[in-house]
């Protein structure tokens, strides 16, 4: 047994809670724009999932050493070692790379180099440095909401 699947003792479907912390959200926030609301949507977002036992963390492309602040947040994938990647305001970057991001919200990511992708775009096309996921998620000295599960 993997121990994100103990962490998942109700062995909850990650995949249906974060759908419904995403229609949540924009059912109770319908006038918000995604344009610049980046910490609003993820601190939203962070909140309604550890309302719902989801561990997450947002991650801030600042604290990851780009100079460009985008906020985003990641939740470990149980039982797989992959990472929901959550960004409700991908759409304002007019890319299309990611087209279930820009329609759903979220997506499920593994590939680090699509991950390294997914920054460029949300940092405006800064140098790549290279970050794995778990480094995001993981990463020291950020000030982020985490569930105490």
């Amino acid at each position: 047994m993997d121990i994100l699947d103990m962490i998942n003792i109700r062995k909850q479907d990650q995949t249906a809670l974060i759908e419904q912390a995403i229609n949540a959200i924009k059912q109770e926030y319908p006038n918000l724009t995604t344009e610049r609301t980046c910490m609003v949507y993820s601190s939203l977002i962070s909140l309604k999932l550890l309302d719902y036992h989801l561990p997450n963390h947002i991650v801030t492309t600042s604290s990851l050493g780009f100079n460009y602040d985008h906020h985003f947040c990641l939740v470990p994938k149980y039982g797989i070692a992959s990472f929901y990647l959550i960004d409700l305001t991908y759409s304002q970057f007019q890319n299309t790379q990611f087209p279930d991001l820009r329609t759903k919200g979220y997506i499920v990511i593994s590939d680090n180099a699509l991950f390294n992708n997914y920054l460029q775009i949300v940092t405006n096309g800064e140098p790549a440095k290279p970050i794995t996921l778990e480094q995001a998620f993981y990463e020291e000295g950020r000030n982020l909401k985490t569930s105490n599960i």
